[in-house]
């Protein structure tokens, strides 16, 4: 008789996390706590999602606009 055991492992790797701490309108506060429970998900969720939206869209104004994220011109090599 011949048995063959394989364990697996899955092994979730946490991005390195910074508090961050915000003075808001009182107003702004008020929607998007809104907007997150209508969303049903936390503002902490929400916040990330418009932040990580907004670095999303301020790369892509750059590309359509003939430059990369970092400013350099498309088709640019480093060495030019």
């Amino acid at each position: 008789m011949h048995l063959n055991i394989t364990k697996v492992i899955f092994v979730t790797v946490m991005p390195k996390m910074v508090k961050v701490n915000l003075d808001i309108e009182e107003n702004l506060h008020k929607t998007i706590r809104k907007e997150a429970i209508d969303r049903g998900i936390t503002m902490k969720v929400y916040l990330i999602e418009l932040i990580e939206k907004g670095i999303g869209a301020k790369e892509g104004e750059a590309i359509t606009e003939g430059k990369k994220g970092d400013g350099s011109e498309v088709g640019e090599t480093a060495e030019e």
